[in-house]
């Protein structure tokens, strides 16, 4: 049912709506859901219900969280808090306790242990920073350009704004369930130590760096579609890295995937989004025009993510 509802309400809308991104939105949904659902999840730990009406988070709330990725005035997103989905009623619950998924987060919890020390637990590390700009790098290898305000402003843009509109639709669902994070349980380090405070006192469930990476990696492979196959791969690596951090579960990352696909599934019927996704595509042929070399080693980072384990 869970797959039927979601496939109905993205990949069977108007032509429209979903012709554009069809493709990319709609498999990412329709495998993030039977991947979810195949691990049995039913119960959240606490024993939570699904609230009924899709809530909207507070201004201090999102403000709050955005001055973590270091926006002291919130962008201006791109969707109205009327077109919020509930996303408490569209995702399963969280794993329950001694259930087969939560026992399934746990093995991909242990697998992920083994890259510690390794290059890969030193790029999920970069993964993690705080500051919006520095995230974006991440995509640098992958897009075969570096994204930053000053030389790719419309596409800078379109991420940030992106951003606001995934924070704004996921808090509610997060703070409702506040699952506790994989830390509390295995008694395991971090990526960033000093964020564990932090971390703690907000819920794993789901992951908002996983939502918004996947979202980006949507907008760019739609913006560059020629490097749809890198731009994709490193969105998932970059939810995947929350993993590795030992800050999220697993299926915090898998459901954050279906907020992000859903988010830019939305923002496809505005105008403004459609009109940046054109101007950002002229903007980035002429930046490759310039040559300019991404800034990161490109060919280490592929090594690295070569690294995984075989839960990956």
């Amino acid at each position: 049912m869970t797959i039927y509802v979601r496939e109905k309400y993205f990949c069977n809308g108007s032509k429209k709506n979903s012709a554009t991104l069809s493709f990319f939105v709609c498999i990412a949904i329709a495998l993030a859901s039977i991947a979810h659902n195949a691990q049995g999840a039913s119960n959240c730990v606490h024993c939570s219900k699904p609230i009924a009406n899709a809530p909207e988070p507070s201004d201090d709330a999102l403000q709050k969280m955005l001055n973590k990725w270091g926006f002291h005035t919130a962008p201006r997103g791109y969707l109205s808090t009327k077109e919020q989905i509930n996303f408490t009623t569209l995702l399963p619950l969280p794993p329950t306790k001694n259930s087969t998924a939560q026992k399934l987060d746990e093995y991909y919890s242990r697998e992920t242990a083994l890259l510690r020390g390794t290059s890969r637990w030193m790029l999920a590390t970069k993964d993690a920073v705080p500051e919006f700009a520095p995230r974006l790098e991440m995509m640098s290898c992958a897009l075969h350009a570096n994204i930053t305000e000053h030389d790719t402003p419309h596409i800078y843009n379109m991420l940030s704004r992106s951003l606001v509109d995934t924070w704004r639709a996921l808090l509610p669902t997060k703070e409702h369930y506040r699952r506790p994070r994989p830390f509390f349980w295995n008694k395991e380090p971090i990526c960033i130590p000093k964020q564990i405070n932090a971390l703690g006192k907000n819920g794993s469930y789901p992951s908002g760096h996983s939502a918004a990476g996947w979202a980006w990696a949507l907008i760019l492979a739609e913006i560059s579609p020629e490097n749809a196959n890198a731009i994709l791969a490193r969105g998932k690596a970059y939810g995947d890295s929350r993993v590795v951090c030992n800050v999220h579960w697993h299926s915090d990352v898998v459901e954050g995937r279906i907020i992000g696909a859903a988010i830019v599934a939305q923002m496809h019927t505005n105008p403004e989004f459609q009109a940046d996704i054109a101007a950002s595509r002229a903007e980035l042929a002429a930046v490759r025009a310039k040559n300019i070399r991404p800034a990161h080693d490109c060919k280490s980072e592929a090594a690295t993510l070569a690294l995984k384990p075989s839960a990956f």
